[in-house]
């Protein structure tokens, strides 16, 4: 059986300012990012051999970490762990990078539970995800220190690189941190692990 991987990241902002104050019309328009950008299977450069999507609730006030030598990835009924770690030293050929991060998603999934948050709901109120990689075993190389990004409602956390990112020796941890109230999350991990293409 064949196994093969392909991604497309996609990630645009596009806005439109229109005067219609004045005696005419005036519109300007604009759009930044890329959403054609495709990770061939493979892995070299620009492309990816395995991806994972998991969705959890943090519990209140708590946390989850998720190891990078470790996700967890339901194949065919079966629990497996991808290892986007570093395969051993001199396993690689100079055409191939070694095993890499090239895109994780994180998203803030809470609503409010009648749907849209009243009218006096405070911004104070709404629960957000902080993402982090400290202590001795975060991924620290992701953020080139310790992270602790929030993350409000409805909103993400991105990050795509064609070159991608190496997991570090036993640093390899990227914890997700509860404001407490109780959040649900998404996210999703693309890269190379060679465990679907060879080392």
């Amino acid at each position: 059986m064949a196994i093969s991987a392909s991604a497309t990241p996609a990630l645009t902002m596009s806005y439109t300012i229109t005067d219609t104050q004045t005696d005419r019309t005036i519109s300007e328009s604009a759009t930044a990012g890329f959403s054609s950008l495709i990770f061939a299977n493979g892995t070299g450069v620009s492309q990816v051999d395995a991806g994972v999507t998991l969705t959890g609730s943090l519990p209140s006030g708590g946390s989850t970490v998720f190891s990078m030598t470790g996700v967890p990835k339901v194949v065919f009924n079966k629990t497996i762990d991808l290892n986007f770690g570093r395969n051993p030293a001199g396993t690689f050929p100079v055409t191939r990078p070694g095993n890499r991060i090239r895109g994780i998603l994180i998203r803030n999934t809470w609503e409010h539970p009648s749907g849209t948050p009243p009218a006096d709901f405070t911004i104070p109120e709404y629960p957000y995800i902080s993402i982090m990689a400290s202590g001795a075993k975060g991924f620290s190389g992701l953020f080139n220190g310790s992270g602790d990004y929030k993350i409000m409602p409805d909103s993400a956390w991105v990050f795509v690189d064609s070159v991608g990112i190496a997991v570090g020796n036993n640093q390899d941890e990227l914890g997700l941190i509860d404001s407490g109230s109780g959040v649900s999350y998404e996210i999703g991990i693309i890269g190379t692990t060679g465990d679907f293409n060879g080392a």
